[in-house]
Formats: C-alpha cells, sequence, structure tokens
C-alpha cells in the first residue's frame, strides 16, 4: 500500500496526462484519497483535491455533451469558464480549448467547430458567447461569423488532428 506522499505524486502523473483513461483512473484514485483522507495531512489540502475532482469529473462529462447541451453550457457559464466543455467536446486539452476561446479572429473557432461537425447555427451562437466580455464591433463579429463558411471541412479536420497529435506528444 502506498503512502500519502506516493499516492499524492501518483496522483500528479495522472493529472499531467491528458488521455481519457487517465482521467477516469485520476477521478477513482482522488475519489478514494478524498473518502479515506490520511491523519498526516492537513485539511487545507482537501479543498484543492476536491476542487481538482470536480474539474476532472466536468472534463469526463463534457465527452458526452451533444451539440445543444455545449452551446447550453456556454450560455450558462461567464466568461470563458466553458472551456473544460468545448474541451472535452472536441478532444483537445483544456489550455488548447482557452486559446481557440480567446484567439481574436475566430477563424480557431471556426476549425474546430467545423472538424467536430457543429452545425452553423452552433458555431454562431459559440463565437458570440466567446466573445461577449470583448464586445466586438459589429463589423468584427460579422467577420468571425464569417470564418466558419471560409474554412473546408477536410481543412478543419486537419488542423484539428495536428491539434491533438501535439498534445499527446
Amino acid at each position: 500500500m502506498l503512502n500519502a506522499k506516493e499516492r499524492l505524486t501518483r496522483l500528479v502523473e495522472l493529472a499531467a496526462d491528458p488521455s481519457p483513461e487517465a482521467r477516469v483512473r485520476m477521478i477513482e484514485q482522488l475519489t478514494d484519497f478524498l473518502s479515506n483522507w490520511p491523519d498526516d495531512l492537513p485539511q487545507s489540502m482537501r479543498a484543492t483535491l476536491e476542487k481538482l475532482l470536480a474539474r476532472k469529473q466536468r472534463e469526463a462529462d463534457a465527452g458526452n455533451l451533444d451539440e445543444r447541451s455545449l452551446v447550453a453550457v456556454a450560455r450558462q457559464r461567464v466568461a470563458n469558464d466553458w472551456a473544460i466543455e468545448f474541451a472535452g467536446f472536441i478532444g483537445v486539452d483544456v489550455g488548447l480549448a482557452q486559446k481557440i476561446l480567446r484567439e481574436p479572429t475566430g477563424q480557431a473557432l471556426a476549425i474546430a467547430c467545423k472538424a467536430a461537425y457543429l452545425s452553423r447555427t452552433a458555431f454562431s451562437a459559440l463565437a458570440v458567447l466567446a466573445a461577449r466580455d470583448e464586445m466586438p464591433k459589429t463589423e468584427d463579429m460579422y467577420s468571425r461569423l464569417a470564418n466558419y463558411d471560409n474554412v473546408s471541412r477536410s481543412e478543419a479536420i486537419s488542423t484539428l488532428e495536428t491539434w491533438r497529435s501535439q498534445r499527446a506528444a
């Protein structure tokens, strides 16, 4: 049986692995760790690990979203706090999803949405929601929305596959 320090080290290793399999193992091990909290660890650490567990569970749940659910999550959450769900939907890590959502031209979002077979309507909603804190000019918003029609599906799929492979490397 591993001691608390070894278990925490294992959890850190699993947290660094973006694969769905590692996430499932991490959720299981973290749930067990929190259920059987070691006496030699301070309770102040517990809140951080509970937040990590909640995040990993959101990531896992995001893989089961459909288009309508993804848009609903984006509408409900403030700012770009829906990057976790978006990452799970398109199959990239959260850091890349945040970059895609923040990219000012909307081209990265158009590529990701088209490659993930999201409809133009869903893309338009997500593009507006991703830009809501910026308050872009109307012409800038129209330019962002035009990106969806300007990218081919095959080009989008190829680009998303490259993004995914860079994550795995």
